[in-house]
C-alpha cells in the first residue's frame, strides 16, 4: 500500500501510520518528513525569522514511531520547500499558488513513477492525483482520493455571491476563483478513484449534488491528539472568544465580528489566530479584538485552555480539525453546518449550530454562554467527551477498511 501526502494535508501521516500497523504500508511518499535534527539541517542557511517559521512549519512533518524509515520516500522535496517559504511571507499571493500547482504536478508525477503490480492500492489526496490515479488504473491497483473540501461548484457559488454581499471583504476571500484548469483536474480525479474519503457527511452532499456516485464516496472525519489537547484551568476573568485559521472571509470572519460586537459582552475579548489572507484592514483596529498572526503549532493547546468558546462561522470548510482541538481542550463550540461539523457537534449538547451569516445568532449564543456558567461547563464536558471518539487512531483504522481488503470496500 502506497501513501501519498503532497505537502499540504500533513493529517494523511495518521493513515500512513495505521497502514504500516496493519503490515500494509510499502512507502509512505512526501516531500518532507524531518527529525528534529534534520529541521535544524534543512532551515540553517535562512535568516533567523524565517528559519523560525519555516521551522514551526516542519514541526508537523515528523515521523511517527510506528512508520519505518525504509518506508518513507521523498519526491519534490525543494519545491515544497519553496511553497512553505513563500506561504509564510506572502500565503495570497499568485507565487504562492503557482508554487503550489507546480508542487503537486511534480510530486503526481513522482508517485506515479513508483506505482506498479506489486501494490495493493494507493492512498492519494486531490488536486495531486491525476497520473498516479491512472498508472493505478494500469496496474490493477485500488485507489482511494482523500478530499476533505465540498464540492468546487458549491463552494464556487457561496463564495461569489459572498462577494456580493459582502464587497468590503472582498479582498480577503479565498479560494473563490479556481482555475478552469484545476477544477478539469479534480473532476477527472473523482471520476477516476475508487474511493473517495470525505470528512463530513455535509461535503458528501455537495458532492453526490454534483453528479459523483455516492457508493464511492465514505465519511471519514478527521481526528484529534487527544494527550496534547486536553482541559485545564483558567487563568483571567476575561471571556475570551477564539476563532483559529486563516483570517478570511471564506471563515464568516465579517460575521463573527459583528456577533461578538452585538454580544456586548463585558470584560471579553474576541482573539483571533492565523495568518491574513490578502488585505487585513476589515478587522485591524475593532473594539476587543486581539489578533495573533502566528504561533507555533506547539503553543495551540495553551491558546485553547484560555478561552471561554471557540467560533467558526465558516461558509465552505470540508471539516476543520480545529473544532476537535477545540473541544478536546473543554470548549464549547458555535459553528456552522458548513463546516461540516454536524456529524461531530451536536446542538445544544457540545456546543451550538447557527446558520451562515447570521451574526445575530452568533451574538445571541455568546450572551447565553456568558450568563450561565454552568450551561458553559457542561457543554465544554461534553464537548471533551465527543472528542475523546475521535482520536487520529479511529480515522486511520477507517482508512484500512477501505482499502485493506483488496477489493476497496
Amino acid at each position: 500500500m502506497i501513501v501519498a501526502e503532497p505537502g499540504h494535508v500533513p493529517w494523511i501521516v495518521h493513515a500512513a501510520s495505521a497502514f504500516a500497523r496493519a503490515g500494509m504500508l510499502s512507502e509512505y511518499i512526501t516531500p518532507l518528513v524531518t527529525t528534529r535534527g534534520e529541521e535544524e539541517r534543512l532551515t540553517g542557511p535562512l535568516p533567523d525569522r524565517l528559519a523560525a517559521r519555516v521551522r514551526a512549519e516542519l514541526e508537523r512533518r515528523q515521523a511517527p514511531p510506528s512508520i519505518p524509515a525504509s518506508s518513507v520516500t521523498r519526491v519534490a522535496t525543494a519545491r515544497e520547500l519553496a511553497c512553505v517559504a513563500v506561504r509564510r511571507v506572502r500565503p495570497a499571493s499568485r507565487a504562492a499558488r503557482a508554487l503550489g500547482d507546480r508542487r503537486d504536478r511534480a510530486f503526481d508525477r513522482g508517485v506515479s513513477r513508483r506505482l506498479d503490480a506489486t501494490h495493493l492500492g494507493a492512498h492519494l489526496v486531490y488536486g495531486a492525483a491525476l497520473h498516479s490515479l491512472r498508472k493505478a488504473e494500469e496496474v490493477g491497483a485500488i485507489t482511494a482520493l482523500e478530499h476533505p473540501v465540498h464540492h468546487h461548484r458549491f463552494a464556487e457559488a457561496v463564495l461569489q455571491e459572498e462577494l456580493m454581499l459582502q464587497p468590503a471583504w472582498a479582498p480577503t476571500m479565498q479560494f473563490h476563483r479556481p482555475s478552469t484548469r484545476r477544477k478539469a483536474l479534480i473532476e477527472t480525479e473523482l471520476e477516476i478513484a475508487d474511493r473517495i474519503t470525505v470528512f463530513s457527511s455535509f461535503s458528501k452532499s455537495t458532492l453526490v449534488d454534483a453528479g459523483v456516485e455516492e457508493e464511492k464516496i465514505v465519511v471519514s472525519p478527521p481526528g484529534v491528539d487527544l494527550a496534547r489537547f486536553s482541559p485545564g484551568k483558567r487563568q483571567d476573568e476575561c471571556f475570551r472568544v477564539l476563532f483559529v485559521g486563516v483570517l478570511s472571509q471564506r471563515k464568516g470572519l465579517s460575521y463573527l465580528l459583528e456577533g461578538f460586537r452585538r454580544a456586548g459582552v463585558p470584560v471579553s475579548e474576541l482573539l483571533l489566530v492565523g495568518a491574513p489572507w490578502g488585505n487585513a484592514a476589515p478587522w485591524v483596529n475593532q473594539k476587543g479584538v486581539r489578533i495573533v498572526r502566528w504561533l507555533r503549532n506547539r503553543d495551540l493547546p495553551a491558546l485553547y485552555r484560555s478561552a471561554d468558546v471557540f467560533v467558526l462561522p465558516s461558509l465552505v470548510e470540508g471539516f476543520a480539525r480545529v473544532i476537535l482541538e477545540a473541544m478536546a481542550c473543554g470548549l464549547p463550540v458555535i459553528v456552522t453546518p458548513n463546516t461540516g461539523a454536524e456529524d461531530v457537534v451536536r446542538d445544544g449538547v457540545e456546543g451550538h449550530i447557527v446558520p451562515i451569516r447570521d451574526p445575530e445568532a452568533i451574538a445571541d449564543r455568546l450572551v447565553h454562554l456568558h450568563r450561565d456558567d454552568c450551561a458553559r461547563t457542561r457543554m465544554g464536558d461534553r464537548a471533551r467527551e465527543r472528542a475523546e471518539q475521535f482520536p487520529w487512531e479511529r480515522y486511520g483504522m477507517r482508512l484500512v477498511e477501505i482499502l485493506g481488503d483488496g477489493r476497496g470496500g
